[in-house]
């Protein structure tokens, strides 16, 4: 049983219809679709009713894949709306009311803005029945509906990366799991992934991630696979910081020669260096040593060369002392001096000294 669903005061009970579907939805559905519309206002009361699908699609004359496509036709013209529980048939008077608003609000939207919409609601159409037949076999379970609109709309997914998130949950039999496969969407749409082209692109780099997993657990003679958290250094290396595996084995074999076990936390300090510094290969590393070895003798002989200067310097501030200015004449007389220091001692008398008395003088007494 298909339910539907309205309101009470959607429609009066002689079923009168707002002209402007006549103008705007009526020229643009298909037989099989217009007269499903009809049937299902005529055959659903206020509130909610309940509708067998397959008496519906025999009443028009169609098989039931026909009258699903017609509801996605509906749908896709916001005539009614899947719902977990099944179709809600939509306010025509609040529906006409929103398009009007939308038309006079928007700055005179261009025919190719139109044409790009209506375009893109064909490409969902089209995706849903593609989907319904190839997986369902025309039975979708109706909650996927909504799903496809919201993928293709709101998460901007193109129509071949929907189709493959189908054959992903087909493959782990998750086919009639609405919740799986939104959470499949969900953690596809927090990735960036935007199409196929963007999901082989992932698949192939987790190829290639565990390759070099596979590398590094042999080289480092790991006896169990590498942590969950191991293999996120390792992805971020590869894939965001974009080295070679070249550098990250270089990384791990400067820090073996330190560690007995490396430690990714200390390989990933190295390895953001070199990141940070621009290097892509062994010879990019290479210069870059060079050039650092070479800076740092440079930087030593400077030093070096300031040492002696302050060294020097500080030996002849041991003399900085102001010297006495001397006149000439003060010059003159400290020769003199001097002169008289250096010259032979005279004898001199007293008024006190007795003349020397020879010895012959003195014995004659």
């Amino acid at each position: 049983m298909l339910e539907i669903t309205r309101t009470q005061d959607r429609y009066s009970p002689d079923l009168q219809i707002p002209a402007a579907f006549f103008l705007e939805d009526m020229p643009e559905l298909d037989e099989v679709s217009l007269r499903a519309f009809l049937l299902l206002l005529a055959q659903t009361q206020p509130g909610g009713s309940q509708v067998d699908a397959e008496a519906l699609a025999q009443q028009l004359q169609i098989s039931l894949d026909r009258l699903l496509d017609s509801f996605k036709v509906l749908a896709a013209r916001g005539l009614v709306t899947w719902t977990p529980q099944g179709l809600e048939l939509a306010d025509l008077k609040l529906l006409y009311r929103q398009r009007v608003s939308r038309k006079t609000g928007a700055a005179n939207p261009s025919n190719t803005d139109s044409s790009l919409a209506a375009q893109a609601q064909a490409d969902l159409a089209n995706l849903v029945s593609q989907i319904n037949h190839t997986f369902y076999q025309g039975v979708m379970p109706l909650a996927f509906y909504n799903s496809i609109e919201k993928w293709f709309l709101e998460y901007g997914f193109a129509a071949d990366l929907i189709y493959a998130l189908f054959n992903e949950i087909k493959q782990y039999g998750k086919l009639q799991a609405n919740n799986y496969a939104e959470r499949v969407a969900a953690a596809w749409r927090e990735e960036g992934l935007r199409t196929f082209a963007d999901l082989n692109a992932r698949h192939e780099a987790n190829q290639g991630l565990a390759h070099y997993a596979k590398i590094l657990e042999r080289k480092l003679r790991l006896t169990s696979r590498l942590t969950a958290y191991q293999l996120d250094y390792l992805q971020r290396w590869l894939y965001e910081w974009d080295l070679p595996f070249d550098l990250i084995d270089e990384a791990f074999r400067r820090a073996a020669s330190k560690q007995a076990q490396p430690n990714f936390n200390y390989v990933d300090a190295i390895l953001k260096n070199w990141s940070d510094a621009g290097l892509r290969s062994l010879a990019d590393l290479a210069d870059y040593e060079a050039n650092y070895q070479a800076q740092k003798q440079a930087q030593m002989a400077a030093q070096g060369a300031a040492k002696r200067r302050t060294s020097r310097s500080g030996s002849q501030a041991m003399g900085n002392f102001d010297q006495r200015q001397y006149q000439e004449e003060e010059i003159t007389s400290l020769y003199r001096s001097l002169d008289f220091l250096k010259a032979e001692p005279e004898a001199t008398s007293t008024p006190d000294a007795q003349p020397a008395v020879p010895a012959d003088a003195a014995s004659s007494d």
